[in-house]
């Protein structure tokens, strides 16, 4: 009778750990699965449907069905390997959404497991990162144009400001290797110009000022 009821207690444990957990990912922006350790997805959230517009369901809910036909072989050949070796599967590939067109998602995974060290499911997510792909691939089309031009080129974050490509000119301005600018907040290699007044300019930019200039000493 005592083993029951510790058991039960621990069913009942388990369920509240799950509903709590559910309502959470219910909350987020990002798209949350589990699968069980036969690789059948047993739970997805709303962003899921809000995003793929597919009918709320998961049995026979397969991933293929939504990334794009170019990574689909990459993605189930690294699926399948992780699934092998238990361990934490980082990927990013092309997601269909609802409206048709496919969009770039980092979509991480990692293994749930028991006390004993058990795989039990897996758990993970899918990101979009479309608008930092599209940025990486135009700053790669055009990173030997700027590396030529002898004017310092500084390239920015508008909204969190952090750097993300100075070119040689920026470099030998501020006497620092491009790797340890990048990352930095704009305002910190800028000279005298202020957090403040550096989102008050990208604020006019935003509006119908095609350009804004600024002064400042180094």
């Amino acid at each position: 009778a005592e083993r029951r009821e510790a058991d039960l207690r621990m069913a009942e444990l388990r369920l509240a750990t799950e509903r709590r957990y559910r309502n959470l990912a219910e909350a987020v922006p990002h798209v949350v699965w589990t699968a069980k350790p036969d690789d059948s997805i047993d739970y997805v959230n709303r962003r899921f449907y809000e995003l793929t517009g597919l009918p709320s369901m998961t049995d026979g809910l397969r991933w293929d069905a939504i990334i794009h036909p170019e990574d689909q072989a990459r993605c189930m050949a690294d699926w399948q390997s992780a699934l092998g070796s238990g361990d934490m599967l980082e990927l990013e590939c092309r997601l269909q959404c609802a409206s048709g067109e496919y969009r770039w998602h980092l979509c991480p995974a990692a293994p749930q497991r028991s006390p004993d060290g058990q795989i039990i499911g897996r758990i993970g997510t899918f990101t979009d990162i479309d608008e930092q792909k599209r940025f990486a691939s135009v700053l790669a089309e055009f990173r030997g144009t700027l590396d030529a031009v002898l004017d310092a080129v500084i390239i920015f974050d508008p909204n969190g400001l952090g750097i993300q490509y100075v070119n040689q000119g920026a470099a030998a301005l501020l006497e620092c290797p491009p790797s340890e600018l990048v990352g930095r907040p704009a305002q910190e290699v800028l000279g005298d110009i202020g957090e403040r007044q550096l989102r008050d300019l990208l604020d006019g930019l935003r509006g119908d000022q095609p350009v804004c200039t600024l002064e400042t000493g180094f």
